[in-house]
């Protein structure tokens, strides 16, 4: 029996492939917009490549019907990895992003990020 998908999740996995794809690419060709947040003790140039390619694979994944739930599932990882690095941001002094409200009302956005790859994860079949 084939199962459909809702619209919601349809287009929450278009919107967040188009995100993930631009973002992948920005890693690659536009790395020092990523390099204030990116932490001193890790190597930039391999963070950005290796976040650039692993947000590539998942933007793939999300358009492939057959590897959407394991992209979902690997978007809400993808998520959680990066929210101690939202949280080690805010509580600089001069966080990366900004202010330090925009910094906090991302870290409450990195939330629903994980949410949401859960909902997408849990509402495709196996």
């Amino acid at each position: 029996m084939k199962t459909s998908i809702s619209p919601m999740r349809k287009a929450t996995f278009i919107i967040l492939a188009i995100v993930l794809l631009l973002s992948g690419v920005a890693h690659l060709f536009y790395a020092e917009f990523y390099a204030a947040m990116i932490p001193d003790i890790f190597p930039e140039t391999l963070v950005n490549i290796s976040f650039g390619i692993i947000e590539l694979a998942i933007g793939v994944g999300f358009l492939l019907k057959n590897f959407q739930r394991q992209a979902a599932m690997a978007f809400t990882v993808l998520m959680v990895v990066f929210l101690p690095i939202h949280i080690w941001d805010a509580a600089k002094e001069v966080p990366a992003i900004g202010s330090p409200l925009i910094a906090y009302i991302r870290i409450g956005f990195q939330l629903f990020l994980i949410y949401t790859g859960y909902w997408l994860a849990k509402g495709q079949a196996n």
